[in-house]
């Protein structure tokens, strides 16, 4: 189980693992339900400046890795391709 602070409001969000049970915070989903926003971000369109790749990217690293290259690319950023 680890906790996670929510992108949009900071508040501590309970992640459990698969056969964990949550406890002392709320999960994910309750806070959706309560909140009406995900505690990650949304995915962002990203294009690899290597191969061109665009992928759709929802992690949460300052760099995303390209699915095609395993190039590096900042996530929410397409290269121009001229």
């Amino acid at each position: 189980m680890k906790r996670q602070e929510c992108v949009h409001c900071g508040e501590t969000v309970v992640v459990a693992d698969d056969g964990e049970t949550v406890t002392g915070g709320e999960t994910p989903v309750a806070h959706l339900q309560r909140t009406g926003h995900a505690h990650i971000r949304e995915p962002r369109p990203t294009g690899c400046p290597h191969c061109g790749y665009l992928w759709m990217y929802s992690g949460e690293a300052d760099m995303a890795t390209c699915p095609n290259c395993r190039g590096k690319a900042v996530p929410g950023e397409i290269p121009d391709t001229e």
